[in-house]
């Protein structure tokens, strides 16, 4: 028999901040930046962009590409995961609500 150890799942205040700050409709996504956790969130918009967040939910960058305004940290970003998307987001790709959020 093996051992398996189950990583925690935890909602951070952070992740919900940013959730409830009109991401809901939008796609939520976990990276790292310097090795520290932040949040990149994406309304269900085209040519939007997306902000970033620190682990408190409190903005630090803008990747909006389309408009030109893209700080340099949209670039250092690593291991990014989806962590939360609404139905019918639009690139077609199916929901995610790993940590429950739109329940």
């Amino acid at each position: 028999m093996t051992n398996c150890k189950k990583d925690k799942v935890e909602i951070t205040d952070g992740l919900k901040k940013v959730f409830n700050s009109g991401f809901a409709a939008g796609e939520i996504a976990e990276c790292r930046y310097d090795g520290i956790l932040v949040y990149t969130a994406s309304p269900n918009a085209y040519d939007a962009g997306s902000n970033i967040y620190d682990k408190n939910g409190n903005p630090i960058g803008t990747c909006n590409y389309a408009w030109g305004s893209v700080d340099s940290l949209c670039r250092q970003l690593k291991d990014c995961e989806v962590v939360y998307r609404v139905k019918g987001f639009l690139t077609g790709q199916p929901p995610v609500d790993k940590y429950k959020l739109g329940k």
